[in-house]
């Protein structure tokens, strides 16, 4: 007999596997240098949402591994960016003093000099 589950129990599953996710992701990341990859786009309804990637090197190899796909809630001006990235670096106990480099697309939302991510 097969019992369906319910969107509750599938949503609580999605949940605790990106968390899960997220703690591998930060424990690896631990007392590593990292650079990180940015990229802004809009998915089908109009939202805006920021990709990114880090690269460091854990046990003498080079991982490159996503890091999140989040929404950026306000605008897309280059401190709404930093700020949703931020706030999500945070929430992973990341520091920014551990990034060595940013790599982008060089939209002017994110290279600007006074507004800009970079």
């Amino acid at each position: 007999m097969k019992i369906p589950l319910s969107d509750n129990s599938i949503r609580r599953r999605i949940v605790d596997m990106s968390a899960n996710i997220d703690k591998r992701v930060s424990e690896s990341m631990e007392n590593s240098k990292f650079a990180i990859q940015v990229d802004e786009s809009s998915d089908i309804s109009g939202r805006a949402q920021l990709l990114a990637y880090v690269r460091f090197i854990s046990n003498n190899e080079i991982i490159t591994q996503f890091l999140c796909c989040r929404e950026v809630e306000k605008h897309t001006r280059g401190q709404d960016i930093f700020q949703t990235l931020s706030e999500y670096m945070e929430k992973l106990k990341i520091s920014w003093n551990s990034c060595v480099k940013i790599c982008t697309d060089g939209a002017p939302s994110v290279i600007r000099n006074v507004m800009g991510l970079v």
